[in-house]
């Protein structure tokens, strides 16, 4: 299973959908989209096999970054803060079938704003644990 159905199934906690209701997509959200929005990327995956573990649970770890876009900086934050209540320093839950083991920040990028569309955005980068069996 890959981790990005675990994030879309963990997204839909009602926290999120108070924020920016069903407005998140990977890797790009529509040409269209309304804001405030959230764009989810996985940037790295790999699993964490170990000898003596043969025929039981296999542990993978990815990074995954997250992207809140919004019309102003207050927006940015509000997404941002749901997230992380949602996310961080979460230990031993069941999303999507699968034990997450873990999930932390580890990342936060600087604000920015789009000179074209006037929105704003910041990344932010989770580590997240999980048994792939």
């Amino acid at each position: 299973m890959n981790p990005e159905i675990i994030i879309a199934t963990w997204l839909q906690d009602a926290t999120v959908s108070a924020v920016i209701g069903d407005r998140y997509a990977s890797p790009y959200l529509p040409s269209n989209s309304e804001f405030p929005a959230l764009v989810y990327n996985l940037v790295d995956a790999t699993p964490q096999p170990f000898v003596a573990a043969q025929g039981e649970r296999e542990l993978a770890q990815c990074r995954m970054q997250f992207n809140p876009i919004a019309t102003s900086i207050g927006g940015v934050k509000q997404i941002a803060e749901v997230l992380r209540s949602l996310f961080d320093f979460k230990h031993h839950q069941t999303i999507a079938g699968k034990l997450v083991v873990s999930m932390r920040l580890i990342d936060a990028g600087p604000m920015e704003k789009d000179s074209e569309s006037g929105l704003f955005m910041q990344r932010f980068d989770y580590r997240m644990f999980w048994y792939e069996t």
